[in-house]
């Protein structure tokens, strides 16, 4: 599915975002970006790691592979599909195969992949590199990720 300029909220997508604020951001952000959803998109940029609530989310380091990222995402989960959220010329959307979501994350920082709505997402802020995020609601599940990020991504750098 291509991307859809504009916050076009319906079925899936509109499930991964709803999902997404009540499991991720801190109450007294989440109700209000519920209702404005093109403000949480722009807030992709810069602004949301504040947002967090700060148990949910498991920092990724800054030198860190694309390919070391995509694989550490497929290894936690066999989601077909994921929703896409990004922001800049607007907000776009859009559902895609949940290689292309992550493939896309990496590729535009400011965006974010919701891969399995309220418990799996990834988030990068703009930057060089952007500050990016895996979102893990189980905390068993962000402890065995945060295994793996430990062992396969912490002092892995670009060549």
């Amino acid at each position: 599915m291509a991307r859809r300029n504009g916050p076009y909220l319906d079925g899936p997508l509109l499930a991964h975002y709803q999902a997404f604020c009540r499991a991720f951001l801190l109450p007294r952000y989440a109700e209000r970006k519920l209702l404005r959803p093109r403000e949480l998109f722009e807030d992709f940029c810069h602004d949301i790691p504040c947002m967090l609530k700060p148990h949910v989310a498991l920092p990724l380091p800054p030198r860190r592979r694309d390919d070391q990222v995509t694989a550490l995402v497929h290894a936690a989960t066999s989601a077909p599909t994921a929703a896409w959220f990004g922001a800049w010329s607007g907000a776009q959307v859009g559902m895609f195969p949940t290689p292309a979501a992550i493939e896309q994350t990496l590729a535009y920082p400011g965006s974010a992949a919701s891969i399995e709505p309220g418990q799996l997402a990834l988030l990068i802020t703009e930057g060089t590199p952007g500050d990016a995020y895996l979102l893990v609601a189980d905390e068993h599940r962000r402890r065995r990720i945060a295994a793996q990020v430990a062992t396969h991504l912490a002092g892995h750098h670009e060549p």
